[in-house]
């Protein structure tokens, strides 16, 4: 049996202490010898699906029966739908993932498992999108002070701002997390009043395949171009015709949490 300590953080000025202490805690706690677990770490945004994550080779080369320990559900993804299809993974190699914080073996086999899953990976994302409003809250908090007063103090730095920017002193984390945040949500809300997206996930509910998909959303998109004028309704947010690869993408986001 491996022991795997999976500690993650969003970006290069965020450090992996306190993920550290909380797993050396957990382990004096638990009589584990942190000598016989390996630690992996990582700095990369939520915001990817856990492929592209380095737990994902993790998970492809793990063996059954090996533990996976995470300081909180959030380390694993952003979404309910990432850290769910995550979940699967792990419980299809036979993996069992530890999340230390909440206290429980996350695992998707059981009904008691789903619906706890389901539950805590709903509240980690409404977690993450409350630290996304606050602080959005804070940069125009900021600004309007600048603007009001002519300079600002920096709550990180203690210098003073003249102007809210990436000036020497100024922390655009906020800014930068804020500005991921407000474009999912544009991207989610494109998906949503999508007719291509419309499209597949009918013809997917339906038993068509992917490529018989692609196919047809490929003429829908051919017929709706030769008519001119406007965005075509069945192309991607950039108006080109869907790939296989998208369509692939589309259908994997329609499936249910059940």
């Amino acid at each position: 049996m491996k022991q795997i300590g999976y500690i993650r953080v969003s970006s290069e000025k965020q450090s992996y202490a306190r993920q550290q202490h909380d797993l050396a805690e957990y382990f004096k706690r638990m009589s584990i010898d942190p000598a016989n677990v390996e630690f992996v770490q990582e700095k990369i945004t939520s915001y990817t699906t856990f492929k592209e994550r380095a737990i994902y080779p993790i998970l492809k080369k793990a063996q059954p029966g090996d533990i996976i320990y995470i300081c909180q559900l959030d380390r694993l993804g952003r979404t309910v739908e990432d850290i769910i299809q995550l979940v699967k993974f792990a419980d299809a190699q036979g993996v069992e993932l530890q999340a230390i914080k909440e206290g429980q073996r996350i695992t998707y086999n059981t009904t008691t498992g789903k619906m706890l899953l389901t539950l805590l990976a709903m509240v980690a994302e409404m977690e993450r999108e409350l630290r996304a409003e606050r602080c959005q809250s804070g940069i125009e908090a900021a600004k309007e002070e600048i603007a009001k007063n002519g300079y600002r103090i920096s709550r990180s730095s203690g210098k003073r701002q003249t102007r809210w920017g990436n000036n020497k002193g100024c922390d655009m984390s906020a800014a930068v997390e804020a500005s991921v945040h407000n474009r999912t949500n544009a991207a989610i809300g494109w998906r949503e009043n999508s007719r291509a997206v419309k499209f597949v996930r009918r013809k997917r509910t339906e038993g068509w395949g992917i490529v018989q998909i692609t196919e047809e959303l490929g003429k829908l998109f051919d017929e709706n171009a030769s008519a001119g004028g406007g965005i075509n309704p069945y192309g991607t947010p950039n108006g080109c015709k869907p790939q296989k690869g998208t369509v692939s993408r589309w259908c994997r986001e329609m499936d249910m949490l059940w």
